[in-house]
């Protein structure tokens, strides 16, 4: 039988995150660190799989969201992100939803504990986003790092503005208030084309096409646990 075949039978979860099991140096063939999903598995293998505490309960992945799908389960109207997914991911939760015309990253897991730290203010967890823009300001002549007062008064925390050319930039900011980049840009009298959430923590979107998703390595659900002190 077939290496990955063969954990997945013994209950180690679904084929994907067997195979992730394998990628991340946490399966051994006779005491040897194995890569291979294809290896036969003889009656006298000793077959062992360590490290995986945080995996095995838990599923955590990230998609890249096109525009014109909705953060939900159901809706009447548009289709949701849910339906990008297969079928064994529907039980995800959503860790910090984009509007239907915002793209990119967005988190899923049912590692309910995680979800409700990294949604929590409190840890000022930095997001980047691209934006496209129109507008007459010069946003590199501007200081940021005592935030801005958006127009219901609210004083937003320091961000960071990166100019890319005329029209893009990539903002920076370490807290989630509900439509908090839109209204930045709002306050700031520029036009607001397109916004694209780039990363989480140091969880990004690199090599990742739209309405792509794929499962958190090792290091990366590592490092959200330690930045959320779990």
């Amino acid at each position: 039988m077939r290496l990955d075949k063969y954990l997945k039978k013994l209950g180690y979860g679904t084929k994907e995150i067997v195979h992730q099991y394998i990628k991340d140096n946490n399966v051994l063939v006779n005491n040897t660190i194995t890569h291979d999903f294809h290896y036969q598995v003889n009656e006298s293998d000793l077959i062992e799989v360590i490290n995986i505490n945080k995996y095995k309960d838990y599923i955590y992945l990230i998609l890249n969201k096109p525009s014109d799908y909705v953060s939900s389960k159901v809706d009447r109207n548009c289709p949701t992100i849910y339906s990008l997914l297969d079928s064994k991911y529907q039980n995800l939760n959503i860790v910090g939803r984009l509007d239907k015309d915002v793209t990119g990253l967005i988190l899923l897991t049912n590692d309910n504990h995680l979800y409700k730290r990294l949604i929590n203010p409190k840890y000022h967890i930095e997001k980047k986003y691209l934006v496209t823009f129109k507008g007459m300001i010069n946003l590199e002549a501007l200081d940021f790092s005592n935030g801005i007062t958006l127009e219901n008064n609210y004083q937003t925390m320091p961000f960071k503005i990166d100019l890319i050319n005329e029209e893009e930039c990539i903002i920076s900011l370490i807290e989630g208030k509900y439509h908090e980049v839109k209204n930045i840009f709002k306050a700031l009298n520029l036009h607001l084309i397109s916004l694209k959430r780039l990363s989480l923590g140091n969880i990004s979107l690199e090599g990742l096409k739209e309405k792509e998703y794929r499962l958190l390595n090792k290091e990366e659900i590592s490092h959200l646990l330690t930045i959320v002190n779990k």
